[in-house]
Formats: structure tokens, C-alpha cells, sequence
């Protein structure tokens, strides 16, 4: 025997409805829990909808429920970026919206991060093949400082970045090896003088010369020392041939001049005595 029992078998209709006679609508209670499938054409009861209702709205999170009939919106909080930096939080009462300014803060924050390190990071550049030090963005990049650096090894071979202590330091140092007044400061160099006393060719000295090289100081003395040495060698020509040399094969001092004999005038008064070894002169054998 069949237990389906069919309501309104005998009738045609496409449609059932359990309204009383006024037309007011009634419940249907003591509906089996149905067969939840794709192909089910079971009625549903109110305990399955409300079990779906809940889970969905522990799915959906937020606050998000269901209770007595009614349904409570979520409350997504999603935090977006202002243009200074700051954060700020923002409410969504379904979740295409919440995504929506999630999306939005992302791609702001995305473009910000972009921006930032396009504009504020030494980054590498294929056309100048090394790190660029430019700033800013499109035509306005200009070149700037790197600052706060660590001094950097100066030795053979050394890669590392030199700061501009070290390069001032450097500079003090041959400053003061090239002396002749020679500074750095300022970032500007002094030029060194240095003076050279020129000397004549009769051997006196003149007046000094000023020269702001190396290169041209030791040129003004190269050219002052062989004035010295021309009279040095007028000197030692003059001594040859004007002086009482002496004479080796003689065995004495030779008083000839230019080949004939010569005297020797104005010669103080010797010693006249036992052992005198003077040269006497002429008045004194008068």
C-alpha cells in the first residue's frame, strides 16, 4: 500500500494554494526536512532555510546574522591611505562594495609605493648602465646628494664611495705639502706662490720672481742656477789665467801671465827674522 498521499490529484491546476477563504495566507507546518540536491523538488522547511541563513552569515563575518526572520548586515572595515600618508578606516555593508575600496586603498597605496621609490631611491639605469642619483619626477629630475655616507677605503682597487671629509682632508694635506700659501677652503683652492731670487751675470742677485706652479718655480730656479753657474765659470776661468797657481812640474806657485813674467805688487812688509818664511817687498831691501 502507498503512503504518497497526493493533494489535488483529481484536479488540474499548475498551482496549489492553501489560503482560506478570505484569500489570507496560512503556514504549512510539519514539513519533513527536504532533500537538498540539484535535482530535489522537495518543499523545504523553515529550520533548513534558518540552518543556510546562519552558516551564510558566519561566512560572511562582520557582525553579519540572522536571527528571528531578520537579517543583520555585515560591517567590513577596510583601512584606506589619505594623500599625506595617514590611514584612515572606512565602513562596507556588503562585500562587492568592501572590495571595491580595497581595491581602491591597494591601488592607491600601490601607486604611492611605485611613486615613491621611482622618485626617492637610487635605482639603476640600463642607458647610463650605473646607479642614478636624479630626483623627481619627468623633466623636473635633477641631480642631488647622497649624504651620510661611511668613509670609503682608498686603496688599490677600492670601489667604495669617498665622501667629502675625505677629499677635503686629502686636500688640507697637499695644501700644506705645497705650502707657498696654499689653501683649500670653501671648496676653493688658494694658489700656492712661491719666490725665486734671479741672480745677474755678474753674479749679484736681483729681484724675486713670483710663481704660482711647481712646475714654474723650479723652471725660475733652473733658469737663476745657470746664471750661477755662468758666473761660476767666468769665476774659475778668471782664477785660471789671472791667478798665482801653483805649478805642479815646477814645484812651486807660477807667476807668469799669458806666458811672460810677471810681478807681484803691493805686497805688505815680512817678517825680517831668523826662520821668517814671508816674502819681503822691494822697500824693504831699499
Amino acid at each position: 500500500m502507498s503512503k504518497v498521499i497526493k493533494i489535488g490529484a483529481e484536479k488540474e491546476g499548475a498551482a496549489i494554494s492553501i489560503a482560506n477563504s478570505d484569500g489570507a495566507s496560512r503556514s504549512l507546518s510539519g514539513v519533513k526536512a527536504a532533500t537538498l540536491s540539484a535535482v530535489s523538488t522537495e518543499a523545504v522547511n523553515g529550520s533548513q532555510l534558518y540552518e543556510t541563513n546562519d552558516k551564510v552569515a558566519s561566512y560572511f563575518g562582520g557582525g553579519a546574522k540572522y536571527e528571528n526572520g531578520d537579517w543583520t548586515a555585515p560591517s567590513f572595515k577596510i583601512v584606506s591611505f589619505k594623500d599625506d600618508g595617514s590611514s584612515e578606516e572606512t565602513s562596507y555593508d556588503n562585500v562587492a562594495a568592501a572590495f571595491a575600496g580595497m581595491n581602491t586603498s591597494f591601488t592607491k597605496l600601490h601607486h604611492d609605493l611605485s611613486d615613491n621609490i621611482e622618485q626617492n631611491a637610487l635605482l639603476w639605469s640600463d642607458a647610463d648602465e650605473s646607479f642614478v642619483a636624479l630626483h623627481g619626477t619627468g623633466s623636473e629630475k635633477r641631480n642631488s646628494k647622497l649624504s651620510h655616507l661611511l668613509d670609503g677605503d682608498i686603496s688599490a682597487g677600492s670601489t667604495e664611495a669617498i665622501t667629502g671629509n675625505q677629499l677635503y682632508q686629502l686636500n688640507q694635506t697637499l695644501a700644506s705639502y705645497l705650502g707657498g700659501g696654499a689653501s683649500y677652503q670653501g671648496g676653493q683652492w688658494t694658489a700656492p706662490e712661491f719666490q725665486v731670487t734671479q741672480f745677474k751675470s755678474d753674479g749679484s742677485s736681483g729681484e724675486s720672481k713670483s710663481y704660482d706652479t711647481v712646475a714654474g718655480a723650479f723652471e725660475g730656479v733652473n733658469g737663476s742656477l745657470s746664471g750661477i753657474n755662468d758666473r761660476l765659470n767666468d769665476v774659475a776661468q778668471n782664477v785660471t789665467s789671472n791667478s798665482l797657481s801653483w805649478n805642479e812640474e815646477l814645484g812651486g806657485y807660477d807667476g807668469r801671465h799669458n806666458g811672460s813674467d810677471s810681478k807681484i805688487t803691493h805686497v805688505a812688509d815680512g817678517d825680517i827674522s831668523e826662520g821668517s818664511k814671508e816674502v819681503v817687498n822691494g822697500g824693504q831691501l831699499w
